[in-house]
């Protein structure tokens, strides 16, 4: 069985995140998410084409009937048509209003939530590696590209064995 080594990573005094690992690290990259370019595109949202094409998808689901076929999906239901109705009642500008409304509420959400708080991008065994991937821009991942920005790169604390 490896032998497990809790490592931690601090900035300013304070903890942003911690590991257990075999594996032996000596520095972490930490990130922030840019809360003013997430406020831009929430309170900014603009309808996108995805946004009209679900639209008219709700607008043709509000239009049928009950029980009619649904191609190789059964029949709808009642049930779907009113959500589908609700969703387009007021038409297009209601609609591009209630999605704009989501994307704020999402924002508001997140930062609510801490979300816009520094967090650990990836952890590296050298520095160098630890540059490396920050100048490369490795640590977005599944995040956002372009809405992250590098908080700095500190080195790993070695959490003491607790007995």
């Amino acid at each position: 069985m490896k032998k497990l080594t809790t490592y931690e990573a601090y900035h300013n005094g304070q903890l942003i995140g911690a590991r257990e690992s075999w594996r032996v690290y000596s520095h972490a990259v930490i990130v922030q998410d840019d809360i003013e370019r997430h406020r831009a595109l929430a309170y900014g949202h603009q309808p996108s084409k995805s946004d009209r094409s679900n639209y008219d998808y709700y607008t043709d689901v509000a239009a049928k009937q009950v029980g009619e076929p649904r191609g190789c999906f059964g029949h709808y239901i009642e049930q779907e048509i009113a959500e589908a109705e609700a969703k387009v009642a007021g038409g297009w500008e209601a609609f591009a209003a209630r999605v704009r409304q989501l994307h704020i509420d999402g924002f508001e959400e997140k930062v609510a939530k801490r979300g816009f708080d520094p967090y650990i991008a990836t952890w590296a065994v050298r520095l160098d590696l630890a540059q490396k991937a920050a100048a490369s821009k490795q640590y977005v991942g599944p995040r956002y590209f372009g809405q992250t920005d590098l908080v700095a790169i500190v080195s790993a604390v070695i959490q003491a064995k607790k007995e």
